[in-house]
């Protein structure tokens, strides 16, 4: 027999509750935004905040369960008028991630950091 059930919260006992959000969605963030920090569009992300050129300090909404999950993002840059640049995304030596903080610093060939004109980042782990 199949049925629907609608609720906005799930209640453990004793271990607290969750946004049915995060069950149906998993546990993530993800974000599509330009290097001066405005977001376009984004899942569970807080803030963004610059810390200077091409590094980025990210706050999730909701916080993972601890400070092991995956991260991922990548840059591009429009910096010159004839091509695009494609961005590497190194965690940034500012601070280790927590739960619900993480840096990223972009950087095109290796070379110093760089301020991108779109970036896209995610984060997977387990719910908090």
């Amino acid at each position: 027999m199949a049925g629907t059930i609608v609720a906005d919260d799930i209640q453990h006992s004793t271990a607290g509750s969750v946004g049915t959000e995060y069950v149906v969605n998993g546990s993530k963030m993800w974000s599509a935004s330009n290097g001066d920090t405005t977001i376009h569009d984004s899942f569970n992300l807080s803030s963004i905040t610059d810390n200077g050129n091409g590094d980025n300090t990210y706050t999730v909404s909701s916080a993972f369960s601890n400070a092991y999950y995956s991260i991922s993002a990548i840059g591009r840059s429009d910096d010159n008028a004839n091509a695009r640049m494609a961005a590497n995304c190194l965690t940034s030596h500012r601070a280790i991630p927590t739960s619900s903080v993480f840096n990223l610093s972009f950087h095109y060939d290796n070379a110093s950091r760089r301020e991108c004109d779109y970036e896209t980042t995610s984060a997977v782990g387990e719910l908090a």
